[in-house]
């Protein structure tokens, strides 16, 4: 659990320490339930996808997960009571960047949870004629899901970095808290 310096918000940090260790495990656990394969051979993960049952809320539950961790990240730059000078300012930048990340994640499993798993299954069920069409389609479907996971990634690396640095600047949590969230891998699952 994170611990407050003074000038945070005790209740807040402990809040920001509870979300942040409930999304990672439950990340841990959403992704022992996504179905496997290989992303870049689409005729395969396409067909893998249009046999599982269980697509569109395994990414609901991944959403879920992925925003509890985000939430933490939010309550976290709250916790630090950051309210006048440069420090303040990069905080609500910070909260910006962050609430972007959690836009973008929305965006990304409504479009490879939902979108996705609609265009794999009008492919596999597709008469012979119309099979290159909708597997065409699939693609475009699985490259937006790409871009939008890039976007999300740069910024969650951006609200990390940010975030690392208000917490080593201000030391109102304890520094190697910042050092590790700046330094962390900014993937998301």
């Amino acid at each position: 659990m994170l611990h407050a310096r003074p000038g945070a918000d005790r209740a807040a940090v402990v809040l920001a320490g509870a979300l942040l260790v409930i999304g990672f495990g439950a990340l841990l656990v959403t992704n022992a339930f996504h179905p496997g394969g290989n992303p870049n051979d689409h005729v395969g993960s396409f067909s893998l996808y249009a046999r599982s049952n269980g697509w569109t809320a395994d990414h609901l539950a991944i959403f879920g997960a992925n925003a509890l961790t985000i939430t933490g990240l939010l309550v976290v730059i709250a916790a630090m009571n950051l309210r006048d000078g440069l420090p303040a300012l990069v905080a609500r930048i910070g909260i910006v960047a962050t609430g972007v990340v959690l836009a973008l994640t929305a965006l990304r499993f409504a479009v490879d949870g939902v979108i996705l798993k609609r265009a794999v299954d009008a492919w596999a069920n597709a008469p012979d004629s119309d099979k290159a069409i909708r597997f065409a389609n699939a693609e475009t479907v699985r490259w937006m899901e790409e871009a939008v996971s890039s976007y999300q990634s740069v910024v969650l690396g951006l609200s990390l970095i940010l975030l690392g640095a208000l917490i080593f600047w201000t030391a109102r949590i304890p520094r190697p808290i910042g050092v590790l969230l700046a330094s962390a891998e900014p993937g998301t699952s």
